[in-house]
């Protein structure tokens, strides 16, 4: 996008760096994608997970409450259960998420409507 269509769009100085993107009538600077996604736990377990071998990502709602994040990685499965993970599942297609931590219980409010990330599980897959 040339600089006068930006500055149309936005009203404001164009986006600095090369990778941009208009999102609603303004630019905004693309954010390089991450190398590796950390997970930790709340025993203290942290793990961390190259994006190049992430092979699936997959947001499912089951009958009950909470939604399932699935994570498959080449040699392992995560499952992250929680609520309201939809923006956790764009970020991980976007390769911009650097760090998933358990909450410090397994049980919140259910009445608040913030991220809640209550149980990461690792699974070896064979």
């Amino acid at each position: 996008m040339d600089d006068k269509l930006r500055k149309l769009l936005t009203n404001s100085p164009p986006a600095p760096g090369p990778a941009s993107q208009v999102h609603e009538g303004r630019a905004a600077a693309l954010a390089p994608p991450q190398i590796m996604l950390e997970l930790q736990t709340r025993s203290g377990r942290r793990v961390g997970f190259p994006y190049a071998y992430l092979v699936e990502v997959s947001l499912e709602y089951p009958a009950d409450d909470e939604v399932y994040l699935q994570l498959i990685f080449t040699a392992r499965r995560v499952r992250i259960r929680g609520r309201n993970l939809a923006p956790i599942f764009e970020g991980l297609l976007r390769q911009s998420v650097k760090v998933l931590e358990e909450s410090a219980t397994a049980f919140d409010d259910p009445s608040e409507m913030a991220t809640h990330i209550s149980v990461i599980e690792l699974e070896e897959l064979t």
